[in-house]
């Protein structure tokens, strides 16, 4: 079994037929180059600083998202309260408003009832209520 070697494979600088015209200078080292760029641009102190201030800003901004949730949750929950307390509230207003409404024809029918049943007394119970009013507004 025959082994090959790519050093045989592969042409050197002096296998080439280079002439002095033809001479690249010095060989520029592409990988050294990005290795070198890279390593200067995660400097190990700057490249800590950075992701500890990314941390601690990720940290800030799930704390926050977590309190917005909740406060999200407790106006979800006080809003369907208030919703309730809103219908409730409606609902006493037709019944008051209802009630009111009864009440004030049935203070018109004894109205009417009482001054063609007693002119004479219904005049007199008027007059004591203008007077007692008339008091009022005097003291």
């Amino acid at each position: 079994m025959k082994i090959c070697f790519l050093d045989n494979d592969i042409p050197q600088a002096s296998n080439l037929l280079l002439t002095d015209a033809q001479d690249p200078g010095p060989i520029f080292d592409v990988s050294r180059y990005i290795f070198d760029s890279l390593k200067q641009s995660i400097d190990s102190t700057d490249f800590s600083e950075a992701l500890s201030l990314q941390t601690k800003t990720s940290a800030i901004i799930n704390s926050k998202s977590l309190e917005l949730k909740q406060h999200i949750d407790e106006m979800k929950t006080r809003l369907v309260q208030l919703q309730g307390k809103f219908e409730n509230g409606v609902a006493t207003s037709r019944r008051i408003k209802h009630d009111l409404e009864t009440s004030r024809k049935n203070i018109n029918y004894l109205d009417s009832a009482l001054r063609v049943d007693f002119p004479i007394e219904f005049n007199q119970a008027r007059e004591k209520i203008l007077e007692r009013k008339l008091n009022e507004d005097n003291d």
